[in-house]
């Protein structure tokens, strides 16, 4: 089965080292402490370009269309 490639928009590394890959229709979040990579659909407009953490768990993405 042929997989569609989605290009990375963005990347981000967070206070905690983990590392943010963006895609148009998801997120990949990889766990460098874990070795592991979680997937997060979602649906936006625009694509993202910007990511800010502003505590540990609390951040702010930014699009082509705002926040």
């Amino acid at each position: 089965a042929h997989k569609t490639r989605m290009p990375v928009t963005y990347s981000f590394i967070d206070k905690e080292d983990n590392i943010w890959l963006c895609t148009k229709g998801a997120i990949y979040l990889y766990n460098t402490t874990k070795g592991n990579v979680k997937r997060y659909e979602i649906n936006i407009l625009g694509n993202i370009n910007y990511i800010c953490q502003c505590k540990e768990n609390y951040y702010y993405i930014g699009t082509d269309n705002g926040i």
